[in-house]
């Protein structure tokens, strides 16, 4: 049994692209004075680094995988919007059949609608189909007929195939990140002799600077990156990254 890579950094695997990206940025900015400490840190060094870097974006992010997503996300979206419409011609109908005091499901629709939220869109599909169901001889003297139930039925049936797709690719992107982890943990001691040299080169010279070369304060950048980052609503189980 092949034994399993463990990571020697401590952060998500997708932030280790991004805060290497910040260390390469630094050692840019002052190659000079790190090639006059250590010729080792070169222009070659920092190349490689730079190389190892785009690789390991890749891994994390494939662009072809990155616009599959994106492609099922925009027809996720698609599929909720139309359910608008839907949803307040059945609202109409539950008031008309005097049904509007039970739970059937259409206020968590609207909120997942203006949310676009597909996990609670198909909580609040399934709840209907199931008031359908118990209801539809009322409804059905009301103006409900079997296309319209079809529409629903075949909106959640969208919006399940979907969310499976997303979740099968994030999955298979997880193990893939998972074999590859060899690559990272060479990519973090690569930062690590990066920030010790920083450390070593800026502790008295320049204080101020040595936090650019501290792996918490990368961290702190990465993180801050991507709370002010648009966000949008997916599947927490979704999620192809790993902690330490």
């Amino acid at each position: 049994m092949e034994q399993k890579v463990l990571r020697v950094y401590n952060c998500m695997d997708e932030d280790v692209p991004p805060i290497c990206s910040f260390g390469a940025s630094n050692l840019k900015r002052d190659l000079a004075t790190f090639t006059a400490y250590s010729p080792k840190f070169n222009e070659d060094f920092l190349s490689r680094f730079e190389s190892d870097i785009a690789l390991a974006y890749d891994i994390i992010e494939p662009q072809a995988e990155m616009q599959l997503q994106k492609a099922i996300t925009a027809r996720m979206y698609g599929t909720i919007e139309s359910l608008q419409g839907l949803n307040n011609r059945l609202g109409g109908y539950i008031q008309f059949a005097k049904l509007d005091l039970i739970d059937f499901g259409t206020s968590d629709l609207r909120q997942a609608i203006y949310n676009k939220d597909a996990d609670a869109a198909v909580k609040g599909l399934n709840l209907i189909s199931k008031n359908l169901v118990n209801y539809k001889d009322q409804l059905a003297k009301e103006g409900l007929t079997d296309e319209f139930v079809a529409q629903l039925d075949s909106a959640l049936e969208s919006l399940i195939a979907d969310k499976k797709k997303r979740y099968e690719i994030s999955s298979n992107r997880a193990l893939i990140v998972q074999d590859n982890i060899g690559v990272f943990n060479e990519l973090y001691r690569t930062l690590t002799m990066i920030l010790t040299a920083g450390k070593i080169l800026f502790q008295k010279k320049d204080p101020a600077r040595v936090k650019e070369y501290t792996f918490s304060e990368l961290k702190k950048r990465v993180s801050r990156m991507k709370t002010s980052a648009p966000k949008t609503t997916e599947d927490k189980s979704e999620k192809s990254t790993a902690t330490a």
